[in-house]
């Protein structure tokens, strides 16, 4: 589809009502939700709240912090079959009081309040794109929920909306002035990505993934099939065990790299040995936004980019370790050029599968918010629509890590999702204490129905 002829900043006029181009990113979001307006595509968060919270003084920072990254600053219209976004004339964020503690269960009834919510189909064109909620279960306890549409924060984003509410919160319980906003219009990400587009380093990252996919294979699902994204989500999660944890660190110490890529490399050789298919391929979620301009841009950018690894069963621990360190380090190094670009022109996902195979999720820096010196887990109830399986890797508020497996209730049961999870978690504890010349294929195996043998 080709997009019509505007001005890239205003798109047809300038002042109120002025109509501006979307990203791509947000492009993709609005056909996606056209078609499935039943599966909204929410970003969804709660925080458990401790001690004395001044609700309406919170309620306030919710709403400068949403105006301040640009959250709530802008609606959205179609004209001839495509989107725009405007200024939205009121920019305030609706922020529900909601006192549960006369009920039975106040905490199972906030539970019901917040899944109600972020399950509801919205109608992108009309509704509020974006609600929060403090949800009072009991005298000291307040859980901070809130719901933001893709189509208008990435996680990036919505992360920094929750951090800049802690800091403004926090300033106003001490009687200072936060320190001043950094973000910027919402169009100079449209500007950003139009100058991409037109410049040499795009047709660099076009060439580079053009070179890096020749001759990959279709991706293959540890369900070994597809389905369109379900409303829910099957998932389970556990702590890193401190043993395992620091024998992660000592790896990436060893060999130059992070612990992330540590971790990933042990998902690429688990989804090798579990698929049994060699030069396996994952999906990468990134932010997108190298420049300091763009992390300082609102809107949406955020994108899934392939890591192709080259790895095979015959393949030593140690070099898979730096071949998925080298591919995740390419993949970065040209993380604007968007998935769908990448589909359309090298054809190496079916239109169902929808990612470039299991995706990868690296949210270290995004799981913990400090609101009046106390630093609170951030948990998440929907962080975007989930093709087939998410592996999430995250810090708690004691900085061990947590492995978060999250998958598509059409392709895999809870007990799945728990089974591949719990032998992902024995394998990697194997991937990282094996000697480094041990071949993928030579750690313990998987006997019938891919149990791991120990």
């Amino acid at each position: 589809m080709d997009i019509p002829s505007v001005n890239r900043v205003n798109g047809d006029a300038n002042g109120p009502g002025a109509r501006m181009p979307l990203t791509a990113a947000q492009v993709a979001v609005w056909f996606s939700q056209r078609m499935h307006p039943e599966v909204p595509d929410n970003l969804a968060y709660v925080v458990d709240v401790r001690g004395n919270l001044d609700e309406p003084e919170f309620a306030q920072a919710v709403r400068v912090a949403a105006r301040e990254t640009g959250v709530s600053t802008v609606s959205f219209v179609e004209s001839e079959g495509w989107p725009y976004q405007v200024e939205r004339t009121s920019d305030e964020v609706p922020v529900h009081l909601v006192d549960l503690r006369q009920l039975p269960d106040p905490h199972a009834a906030a539970q019901r309040w917040t899944w109600a919510d972020r399950s509801r189909p919205v109608d992108i064109a009309n509704d509020d794109l974006v609600t929060a909620a403090l949800l009072r279960v009991s005298d000291d306890h307040v859980i901070w929920y809130l719901r933001v549409h893709h189509l208008v924060a990435d996680t990036f984003v919505v992360a920094a909306l929750m951090r800049r509410t802690g800091e403004i919160y926090s300033a106003a319980q001490h009687g200072v002035d936060p320190i001043a906003s950094v973000w910027s219009g919402a169009h100079n990400a449209v500007d950003a990505e139009y100058d991409y587009c037109g410049s040499a380093h795009y047709v660099r990252d076009s060439a580079y993934w053009a070179e890096r996919l020749h001759g990959a294979h279709e991706p293959v699902s540890l369900a070994h099939r597809s389905a369109e994204p379900c409303l829910t989500t099957v998932r389970t999660r556990s702590t890193v065990p401190a043993a395992v944890n620091n024998r992660i660190a000592y790896r990436s110490e060893q060999l130059g790299t992070t612990i992330a890529i540590v971790v990933a490399a042990a998902f690429s050789s688990y989804h090798l040995r579990a698929t049994g298919a060699d030069d396996p391929l994952v999906t990468l979620q990134v932010a997108a936004r190298p420049t300091l301009l763009l992390r300082r841009s609102p809107g949406v950018l955020s994108n899934m980019v392939p890591v192709r690894s080259g790895i095979a069963a015959s393949t030593p621990v140690r070099s898979a370790i730096r071949a998925v360190a080298e591919a995740t380090i390419g993949a970065l190094s040209h993380q604007r050029y968007r998935r769908e670009d990448i589909i359309r022109e090298l054809g190496i996902v079916s239109d169902a599968a929808g990612d470039f195979g299991p995706v990868l999720n690296f949210a270290l820096n995004d799981s913990t918010v400090e609101i009046s010196g106390t630093t609170y887990e951030v948990h998440e109830l929907a962080g975007g629509l989930v093709n087939d399986i998410k592996v999430t890797l995250r810090s708690d508020v004691s900085d061990a890590l947590v492995v978060e497996f999250e998958g598509n209730p059409r392709l895999y049961s809870q007990a799945d999702i728990e089974s591949h999870h719990a032998r992902f978690m024995a394998f990697m504890e194997q991937f990282i204490t094996a000697a480094d010349f041990t071949h993928i294929g030579a750690l313990r195996g998987f006997g019938p129905n891919l149990q791991l043998v120990r």
